[in-house]
């Protein structure tokens, strides 16, 4: 299992690539929530990738769910990016909870 881990790549000027790798629980909501607040914040556009996430609670989904709310508010743009690499627990809860829909860049298996 690949270590988890919460980074922020700013290789682009005005755009933030936030990376969740490995498994993540509500431990990581308070620094994930922080830093997308930031984002939004400084009006930097967002991509939260989760290709390399196995394992993300509800907690995390409802963080991200409430930053594209407050993003599209701002006119910052947002998405969220997983694919077949994405752990099919994280891909279940997208489905099961119908944020599939919500959440642009993601698609079910």
């Amino acid at each position: 299992m690949e270590r988890s881990e919460l980074r922020i790549e700013r290789g682009e000027p005005g755009t933030a690539i936030v990376v969740l790798t490995g498994e993540h629980d509500v431990t990581i909501a308070a620094p994930l929530s922080d830093a997308l607040d930031e984002l939004v914040d400084a009006d930097v556009a967002i991509v939260v990738d989760l290709t390399r996430a196995q394992l993300l609670d509800s907690t995390l989904v409802a963080i991200l769910l409430r930053t594209r709310r407050e993003a599209r508010e701002r006119g910052v743009p947002f998405g969220v990016v997983a694919d077949d690499t994405t752990g099919p627990a994280v891909l279940r809860l997208l489905g099961a909870t119908g944020l599939v829909r919500d959440l642009p860049g993601v698609r079910e298996r």
